[in-house]
């Protein structure tokens, strides 16, 4: 809904503004700063809408390089495919969390997924998983480092949401904390949970062991099913406790 208003109103700001030049005869100075106040307006999408005009990605693990890009496709051609309990959770997941357009691919990817646990480059498959998936802006297991920034939160939240369930919320302002509060500072996860619950949604978590969040977006009467799926890919799920 932020969206569509974004766009009407750019429509009646561009017309409003060309209008009022031509008909009261206007000179160059109004020209000029209506411009700039229409540049600025485009270039805050991020701030009416809650996504920006070009969508951040996680930068990808850097391989090895003593290693060519032939060399290290073909040792990835040798891997064997995860076990089929593995498999299966991550495309229950997908199921779950992932809007229907994007599905088949998913579950394409998915069936022909490699083990990715001995790799000294990624060492784990969840890691392999995270990174195509960022190359393919498919905002569904997404990962956080302890120390991002809330402002990361919001637009990956904000991002699942809109692409996996057609929906926009009003999601607490990264503008609103202290300067350089983190993710892993109290109570941000349950600032960003609490508008999602209200809606029939949450956020689970993939817990890893390491320092970083693992996140999903998925509706509230789906957390057993989440959680099980989960716990095939060999992680256990964690939700966030309302604050009271």
């Amino acid at each position: 809904m932020r969206r569509r208003i974004y766009f009407i109103l750019l429509f009646i700001l561009l017309a409003g503004i060309i209008a009022t030049g031509i008909v009261l005869h206007l000179d160059g100075r109004y020209w000029i700063w209506s411009i700039a106040g229409l540049v600025l307006y485009i270039w805050c999408k991020d701030v009416f809408t809650g996504s920006s005009w070009f969508p951040r990605k996680t930068p990808a693990p850097v391989r090895n390089p003593g290693i060519t890009e032939e060399a290290y496709q073909l040792q990835m051609s040798n891997y064997p495919v995860v076990p089929g309990a593995e498999k299966e959770g991550y495309q229950a997941l997908t199921r779950l969390c992932v809007a229907e357009a994007r599905q088949a691919e998913l579950l394409t990817f998915f069936e022909q997924l490699k083990d990715f646990s001995r790799d000294e480059d990624y060492g784990a498959t969840l890691n392999y998983v995270q990174e195509y998936l960022d190359d393919h802006q498919i905002h569904f297991i997404m990962g956080l480092d302890w120390r991002a920034a809330v402002e990361d939160l919001e637009w990956r939240v904000s991002a699942a949401l809109n692409d996996n369930f057609g929906i926009q919320l009003s999601l607490p302002r990264p503008e609103d904390y202290p300067p350089r509060t983190s993710v892993s500072y109290d109570g941000v996860f349950s600032d960003y949970d609490a508008p999602l619950r209200a809606a029939g949604f949450q956020i689970g978590l993939i817990n890893t062991g390491s320092d970083e969040y693992i996140v999903l977006i998925h509706r509230i009467g789906d957390k057993e099913a989440v959680a099980r799926a989960v716990g095939q890919t060999g992680y256990p799920y964690m939700e966030i406790i309302p604050l009271r």
